[in-house]
């Protein structure tokens, strides 16, 4: 109720709404986010109705998942000319704007339905935004999106109620952990945990990849069967059944319902996390912050991909003048001071316009100085296919070792022929 009340607040300090008078253009938007930011985006939207009248926005969630194959059906489907009543399609109706992550962007272009970003606004439009952010989003000599807000980045977050100070390399990441690992009620049943995140997702792993010296792409030509891939795999698998500070199955919902309740010490997860933790209902948690720890062998901090939630054009919009001037005063709307500024202050969101990165709601903010401090040390995601089947093929490493079906070795080993095989340019 609280947050509800301070985002209200907030809202009607950096927006004045009156009504639209009447509109000519409806755009559609899908987009991945839910509630309760989708409750604020619109909201944000009437704001930018009562500016550009004529125009109206609907925002629509759709699965990230499903977002391409539902892309390619709204974009190739025509309707009958004399269509039965009752066998006629349902058509999907054609979004003007996609709100998603970059992970989108290599299956969106496989299928040949997305516009380049210098087709839409003019070649320096990109200059001012956060570097990384745009390198996310480069593929075949192209700029596919236009950021919204960056981010997508895994940190070290603990509660400040079981643990004082974060760890600054892994030997203190371990030794922490181990001594926050407790049978409390010595039933011989582990109720505390040092330490917790999904162990089989192939994005937790890229981190510690990069702090033993390890990339999973270089020179565009997969990289996986290395020393670092198999350090890396080593380090995984000694938490879960050499120093048993995470469960033995921790998937991404049990992890967070461990950290939330104050029965995990420390938690690795991403920036969308933090709105929800610091939500004020998680009375057993009060988060502390931190960068993931150096790796101790090697003296490298790991270093997590980054990326961030664009605007993506179709390809199709670029044939309706009136339509896709719409959809860019929608985009240069949610760039602006405003928009930026409130979903850094409501929803602790990183802004991804690079002259924002400044303002006082990050740089007097402990939580959010160093979310950016971690994501700018960030390595961005490639969103190319490569990578999409680079990281399949770790999660079947991974898991594999997570499980002990095989040794970290010959799963570096495994995820490197997987790549070979699978992969096609």
């Amino acid at each position: 109720m609280r947050r509800c009340l301070i985002s209200g607040l907030l809202f009607l300090f950096f927006f004045n709404l009156v009504p639209n008078a009447g509109a000519s253009v409806e755009l559609l938007v899908w987009t991945k986010e839910v509630d309760p930011f989708l409750r604020d985006l619109k909201q944000m939207c009437q704001a930018f109705e009562r500016d550009n009248q004529g125009i109206t926005v609907k925002m629509q969630t759709y699965d990230d998942k499903t977002m391409p194959s539902s892309l390619y059906k709204a974009a190739t489907e025509k309707p009958l000319n004399n269509p039965n009543f009752f066998n006629r399609p349902i058509l999907i109706p054609k979004p003007d704007l996609l709100w998603t992550t970059n992970e989108n962007i290599a299956p969106l272009n496989s299928l040949g339905l997305i516009e380049p970003i210098e087709n839409i606004f003019d070649k320096n439009y990109t200059k001012k935004f956060v570097p990384v952010s745009i390198e996310a989003v480069k593929n075949y000599n192209h700029i596919w999106g236009v950021p919204i807000y960056v981010g997508n980045h895994l940190m070290l977050m603990y509660n400040k109620k079981l643990l004082k100070n974060p760890p600054q390399n892994t030997k203190e990441l371990i030794a922490i952990a181990l001594k926050q690992t407790k049978d409390t009620n010595q039933d011989g049943k582990i109720d505390q945990y040092g330490l917790v995140f999904p162990t089989n997702n192939p994005l937790w792993l890229l981190p510690w990849l990069g702090g033993y010296g390890g990339m999973p792409i270089v020179n565009q030509k997969p990289n996986l069967n290395t020393t670092s891939m198999t350090e890396t795999l080593k380090f995984l698998q000694d938490l879960k059944w050499n120093y048993k500070v995470i469960p033995e199955k921790c998937s991404y919902n049990l992890a967070e319902k461990l950290f939330k309740t104050g029965k995990a010490a420390m938690i690795i997860n991403g920036d969308w996390a933090l709105c929800d933790y610091l939500n004020e209902k998680n009375s057993k948690l009060e988060i502390g912050l931190a960068r993931l720890p150096k790796v101790a062998t090697t003296n490298r901090y790991p270093t997590p991909f980054i990326s961030g939630t664009y605007f993506i054009y179709p390809k199709y919009l670029k044939k309706n003048k009136i339509r896709l001037a719409a959809a860019k005063k929608l985009t240069e709307f949610f760039i602006s001071h405003n928009p930026q500024l409130y979903m850094i202050s409501a929803h602790k969101k990183l802004p991804s316009v690079m002259f924002m990165m400044q303002n006082d709601l990050i740089k007097k903010d402990p939580i959010m100085m160093l979310s950016a401090e971690q994501f700018l040390a960030g390595t961005p995601m490639s969103s190319n296919m490569l990578m999409l089947t680079c990281q399949n093929a770790i999660k079947s490493g991974l898991t594999a070792v997570m499980n002990k079906h095989l040794d970290p070795a010959n799963a570096s080993e495994k995820m490197q022929k997987i790549v070979e095989r699978d992969f096609r340019r």
